[in-house]
């Protein structure tokens, strides 16, 4: 096995104020943030992936983890559209002093979105562990931070609601696990020891 190291460590899974995971992901050292969300709108029709970034250097992730999401949702004949931007002043990554990705994987309002999710969570999330991986070698990334978006426990915030009748956060808390069983299973085939934390 190589000498390479990537901590992945999750930055909160319970309420906590939005600075104070940013504060602990500046504590940690982390090189790249990646929060995870997914996405709704009143056009039941709404699909694509989008991938928010804070800094230039976070442009290419966004492009390549919005690219991802988008070719694994493959059941409509004109292919999913890829939606990547730089933050706003008022969105929170903008806080984050390190490079930092909000994904929106798909849109769980859209019925064929939201059914296809439910099928196969896991191997999505097993998709998103490789491409970070691969991002966290080629950026020499050592530590990644791992944001749940909407994940607050014992805070009412569920995010957006699903078709299917489930909520954001539950979507989003059971891809972080789906997510790390995926980190796990690489770390056991590849060359590079990886350090879970949740």
């Amino acid at each position: 096995m190589k000498e390479a190291k990537i901590k992945f460590t999750t930055l909160a899974f319970e309420y906590v104020k939005k600075p104070e995971r940013q504060n602990l992901a500046k504590r940690l050292n982390c090189d790249f943030v990646l929060s995870i969300h997914f996405n709704s709108a009143s056009n039941p029709q709404a699909d694509y992936s989008l991938a928010i970034y804070n800094k230039p250097q976070a442009k290419q992730a966004a492009k390549e983890l919005a690219e991802l999401c988008a070719t694994l949702f493959t059941y409509p004949k004109n292919h999913k559209v890829v939606n990547v931007r730089e933050w706003n002043r008022a969105s929170f990554i903008s806080k984050y002093e390190m490079p930092c990705v909000l994904l929106e994987i798909c849109f769980i309002s859209n019925s064929q979105s939201a059914l296809f999710l439910h099928g196969n969570q896991r191997a999505v999330a097993k998709m998103v562990a490789a491409k970070l991986l691969e991002l966290a070698i080629k950026n020499h990334w050592s530590v990644v931070g791992i944001d749940p978006g909407h994940l607050h426990r014992g805070y009412p915030d569920p995010g957006a609601r699903c078709v299917m009748g489930d909520t954001e956060a539950q979507h989003v808390e059971s891809f972080v696990e789906m997510l790390y069983d995926g980190l796990e299973e690489l770390s056991r085939q590849g060359d590079v020891k990886i350090v879970l934390e949740f």
